[in-house]
């Protein structure tokens, strides 16, 4: 392996190693000589690499505000759905514009780098708790950059870069004493004491809770099934 790596390095073909790696682990002992009789031939010129054209659909090189602005927007989803998750983007628009794009907005995205990140976690106006918030957003556009924006040749930011959660809040919760209060309540529509009721007993968000629908519920085995979410973590419970 080593030595396949070594020689095709240096006849050019560097960016073939992965598919003939791949090949090479993966071959029986008749699969493991034709590879190698291709790799022979590479190397001394009598197998020919045919580039196709790959268009990407993707803006050569845009600014990171711009990137985000194809992240938080859809676009990235839409274009690889497989990759970018169709996430709700109320939060993160805010916090990159107040935060992130006034720093490093206009940096284009081939030439960010770690300098920029730390840019942004310096900046002195950005509050303490907002400090991992702010930098899972240039992490996670980071980790896009790289691929499927291939942007970037590697992931820039080192392992270890993003901060260190900040200490939980103590959880609360509804009394059934104040849930009953509350449903008494007749100034309240039926729909919202209905809403609120239900989300006391099953524990899901407002937004999660206002998305459901009657194929969701299962009455006959007693479960609800919540397929889309904030955090896309499909689940069921009784």
């Amino acid at each position: 392996m080593t030595g396949v790596v070594v020689r095709l390095r240096r006849a050019g073909h560097g960016s073939l190693l992965g598919a003939i790696l791949r090949d090479l682990g993966e071959a029986d002992e008749e699969g493991l000589k034709a590879a190698l009789s291709i790799v022979d031939g590479l190397v001394e010129g009598r197998e020919q690499v045919v580039a196709l054209p790959l268009e990407s659909p993707l803006p050569a090189n845009p600014t990171f505000k711009a990137f985000g602005a194809m992240w938080t927007g859809g676009d990235l989803h839409r274009l690889f759905p497989g990759h970018v998750k169709d996430l709700d983007h109320a939060k993160n628009s805010p916090r990159l514009e107040r935060h992130v794009y006034p720093f490093i907005g206009a940096i284009r995205m081939r030439a960010f780098s770690l300098d920029h990140a730390d840019l942004v976690l310096r900046q002195p106006t950005l509050p303490a708790g907002s400090r991992r918030h702010v930098a899972l957003l240039v992490h996670r556009l980071a980790v896009l950059a790289a691929y499927p924006g291939n942007y970037l040749p590697a992931f820039p930011l080192p392992k270890g870069w993003l901060p260190s959660p900040s200490a939980g809040k103590a959880k609360t919760f509804v009394y059934p004493s104040e849930d009953a209060a509350m449903m008494r309540v007749t100034d309240f529509p039926l729909v919202v004491r209905l809403l609120v009721g239900f989300i006391n007993r099953e524990g899901c968000r407002p937004t999660e809770a206002g998305s459901v629908e009657w194929t969701d519920l299962d009455l006959v085995h007693g479960t609800i099934n919540l397929d889309e979410n904030k955090t896309n973590d499909a689940r069921s419970w009784v």
